[in-house]
């Protein structure tokens, strides 16, 4: 909070007038500031409603997270296991170089998670019959508990997210992210 100090007995009302008035000032261009935001150019720009929507949408990822990482910290696995365990239960006998290209990591990354996957219990190496080199990777018993323990979490996140919203609203919401979602991805290509 903004405060002004002043002794009475060394201020005239022209200086305390002067000072409500900077108080009044400093007051109207936090609210502006609330509103607006100022271009490269010193420019009072209004948001735009792209820029709320971006933000809103940063606010619910922002809490998507919040909401996975407290849950898969209860399953004792972390949130790049979880992602490689959920790639390979939709892409059964899939490589670690396919997650890798997937996920958009290093190998040695992909070869790591694989590996810890592994020691945990979760999936199972297999040699690649058509390349010696690479394995092929598949959930175990206990891999495709886990996936059905990340899953409810991810149903139980979306039924919150979708309280409320009619079916027809739900298709609508669905429809709007995919497209949005192909809009970022064609715009980074």
């Amino acid at each position: 909070m903004f405060k002004i100090y002043i002794s009475p007995s060394r201020i005239s009302s022209h200086q305390i007038q002067y000072n409500e008035a900077i108080l009044i000032t400093y007051t109207v261009s936090c609210i502006i500031y609330t509103f607006c935001c100022i271009n490269l150019r010193g420019h009072l720009m209004v948001l735009n409603q792209e820029y709320i929507v971006a933000r809103r949408v940063l606010e619910l990822a922002n809490k998507l997270v919040t909401n996975r990482n407290q849950h898969i910290r209860m399953l004792h696995v972390t949130t790049d296991q979880a992602d490689a365990l959920n790639f390979f239960a939709d892409y059964p006998n899939s490589s670690i170089s396919n997650l890798k290209d997937f996920h958009h990591i290093k190998h040695q990354s992909a070869q790591a998670i694989t590996q810890k996957l592994s020691e945990k219990g979760l999936v199972e190496l297999t040699e690649n019959p058509n390349d010696r080199r690479a394995k092929l990777v598949s959930l175990t018993d206990e891999g495709h508990i886990m996936r059905m323990h990340l899953k409810e979490n991810g149903s139980h996140t979306g039924e919150q997210i979708l309280n409320g919203f009619s079916n027809e609203e739900k298709a609508q919401f669905l429809a709007l992210l995919e497209r949005s979602v192909d809009n970022l991805n064609r715009g980074n290509k």
